[in-house]
């Protein structure tokens, strides 16, 4: 039987931390109890993240949907949006970095303290070049944990991209869709990569298949604008 522990402060991010660990317990689970021990892991990087993931959408979603308010409303609308923007574009930072880092390695040189801080603050620019910057942000390349397992961050983005699409489908009642999903679950490694998201409705071979995440993302732009341009009068 998988065990969560997590540190919970009674507030909406402890809810879905817990969410999405219980996303991977029950992943955990459904693949032990389905497949012969050969097969019961959650197979790779690129799908052990869809069921978590998955799971913390399905909350915010709810949650949006059962706001008093619409400032309330917006702000889980808002916890949605982060949820992609740290797992697709947070972590293609992520991954550049790393990149980067490792070719410094690979190809003689020494990395000290200070040029992993300036090469962080470098990506962070390319990909937010208009954002305000924060206090240390050089610094938090510290508190990515994934980066002891080489390469895992780019795993997130193809997962979030995937557990778009399987909330999506889940959320539309499409009874196939939830029996592929469960299927999914139950099929730990048992199939190939490209075989389970398309258990989850998404194909990897179509470069289409990141679409409905960037339409779910402009649509929560243009809520949260319309909600905030409503207040504003």
């Amino acid at each position: 039987m998988p065990c969560v522990i997590v540190n919970y402060t009674d507030d909406y991010n402890s809810l879905s931390t817990l969410a999405h660990e219980l996303g991977h317990a029950i992943h955990d689970y459904l693949s032990s109890t389905n497949q012969a021990s050969s097969y019961c892991n959650m197979a790779t990087s690129f799908t052990a993240e869809i069921a978590s993931l998955t799971n913390e959408l399905l909350l915010a979603r709810y949650m949006e949907d059962s706001a008093k308010t619409e400032d309330e409303r917006l702000f889980y609308l808002m916890k949605e949006f982060d949820i992609y923007n740290v797992n697709f574009f947070g972590n293609l930072v992520t991954t550049d970095f790393e990149y980067e880092i490792r070719n410094v390695v690979n190809s003689g040189g020494v990395l000290t303290a200070q040029k992993l801080d300036d090469t962080f603050d470098r990506i962070l620019h390319v990909y937010y070049p208009d954002s305000a910057a924060m206090k240390n942000r050089d610094v938090s390349w510290i508190y990515i944990s994934q980066l002891y397992s080489p390469y895992y961050s780019k795993s997130y983005g193809f997962a979030v991209s995937a557990a778009a699409n399987a909330t999506d489908n889940i959320l539309s009642g499409n009874k196939r869709a939830i029996y592929n999903y469960i299927d999914f679950l139950k099929a730990g490694s048992s199939r190939k990569p490209n075989e389970l998201y398309a258990l989850v409705g998404t194909s990897l071979t179509d470069p289409s298949f990141v679409q409905p995440f960037f339409d779910r993302c402009n649509k929560i732009i243009d809520e949260s604008e319309a909600i905030i341009a409503k207040s504003a009068k």
